[in-house]
C-alpha cells in the first residue's frame, strides 16, 4: 500500500490538522481503518486522535482519495467531529480486528 500527501493544512481555529491524500492498493479495494493505519504511521500521528472522514475509490483504479483530520487529543476529536462519522470509523475498526471466520464460541 503506498500513501501520498497531497495536501497538509493546520487549521487553528479548529485545532486540527486537515489532510488530504491519496493511497494506492495492490489487491482490493483499501479500507478506513488499512488508510488509517498507514497515514498514522508515515506522518508519526496518535491513533485515537485521527479520523478517516472520507475515502472514495476512483473509478477503475486501484486509487483512492481520502480526507482525515488529526486532533491534539481525543476529547478534542469527540467535541469537533460528527457522532456518526465516529461511529462509523469504529465500526471499521472493530470489523478489522476480528477474525473473518465467523466461528462463534460453543457452549
Amino acid at each position: 500500500m503506498e500513501l501520498k500527501i497531497m495536501n497538509d493544512t493546520e487549521n487553528s481555529l479548529l485545532k486540527r490538522r486537515e489532510l488530504e491524500f491519496y493511497i494506492t492498493g495492490y489487491d482490493a479495494t483499501n479500507s478506513k481503518a488499512d488508510a488509517k493505519r498507514e497515514l498514522c504511521k508515515k506522518l508519526n500521528l496518535s491513533p485515537d486522535n485521527t479520523i478517516i472522514v472520507s475515502l472514495n475509490q476512483e473509478f477503475g483504479m486501484k486509487r483512492s482519495v481520502g480526507i482525515a483530520h488529526s486532533y491534539p487529543s481525543a476529547a478534542e476529536l469527540e467535541r469537533m467531529e460528527p457522532k456518526f462519522i465516529i461511529e462509523r470509523m469504529k465500526k471499521s475498526e472493530s470489523s478489522k480486528a476480528q477474525p473473518s471466520g465467523g466461528e462463534e464460541a460453543k457452549e
